[in-house]
């Protein structure tokens, strides 16, 4: 039951974050460095909710991990078949990769 709403609480979070964080990134007006520069933020959350997640679920990180990326994931997906930058690929990786990164590095700090 624990898990569930562990689960719950996370695709929740993800969601959140994905919306208003994610989104709000690629829809910045500004430069380029001005959309990096917030992407970067957006990462560095991802990977800090990973990491606790990470300390919270050692034996289940990765299902926590996936829920908390997923959203973010697919709304960039949904924005990147009407307009098409190779950049959003990047990011969609960047966000699995810096989640997962966090969520391991939380593992190995709870052992």
């Amino acid at each position: 039951m624990k898990t569930k709403i562990g689960i719950l609480i996370t695709a929740m979070i993800g969601f959140v974050l994905g919306f208003f964080g994610v989104i709000v990134s690629i829809f910045a007006d500004g430069d380029i460095f001005e959309k990096l520069n917030t992407a970067f933020v957006i990462l560095l959350i991802y990977g800090a909710l990973s990491c606790i997640l990470g300390l919270l679920y050692k034996s289940t990180y990765k299902k926590f991990v996936i829920t908390l990326s997923l959203p973010g994931i697919v709304f960039l997906i949904i924005y990147l078949f009407s307009e098409f930058n190779i950049m959003y690929i990047g990011y969609m990786f960047l966000i699995l990769t810096t989640s997962f990164v966090g969520g391991s590095i939380g593992k190995k700090i709870h052992n």
